[in-house]
């Protein structure tokens, strides 16, 4: 049901990115795009963007598929997110949840039990938006938060899975 809160998701596309998107993706938020594409090599990360139905990239994404070492240590196949950012004009229209929602899809497909994210502390609106998709806080380090959502059936609304310790060694 389309509520204020719960907006329907728009008419979009998800893909991979390309070089030729480096430009439009400039304009969501300006980084190395055209390196963290060659990085993205499909398998153990993907890099993405969500786009109009007339094919206008207005957002993008990076899902990590191959956990780091430490992330394995706790026996739990979990992703992360990270970079996500939809054009500021963009905003608020159902494109970023959709781009998280494929992201989920994505992890699921590959046999992973969790996602998680870090975001800054003082991102109330993000903030808000993860939790409204079923995110919890798991802990915090320095100016960040870090989420997690368990993606296996059944699991939803018990506790968060373990959180990595984000600073090993430590």
């Amino acid at each position: 049901m389309e509520t204020a809160s719960n907006p329907r998701p728009p008419a979009h596309r998800i893909r991979d990115a390309v070089p030729e998107d480096v430009p439009a993706l400039d304009q969501c938020y300006p980084a190395d795009h055209a390196a963290r594409i060659r990085r993205a090599d499909g398998r153990n990360a993907r890099y993405l963007v969500v786009e109009t139905a007339a094919g206008e990239v207005v957002g993008f994404g990076r899902l990590t598929l191959d956990p780091p070492t430490w992330m394995g240590r706790q026996g739990n196949r979990a992703n992360f997110i990270n970079n996500l950012n939809v054009r500021e004009d963009m905003r608020g229209r159902g494109f970023g949840t959709a781009l998280i929602r494929a992201m989920e899809e994505m992890a699921r497909a590959a046999g992973c039990t969790a996602l998680h994210m870090g975001v800054k502390k003082d991102n109330e609106k993000v903030l808000s938006l993860y939790t409204r998709l079923g995110y919890q806080e798991c802990s915090r380090y320095g100016d960040r938060v870090l989420l997690v959502k368990r993606l296996a059936s059944g699991d939803h609304g018990k506790r968060p899975p373990e959180c990595p310790d984000v600073h090993p060694g430590r």
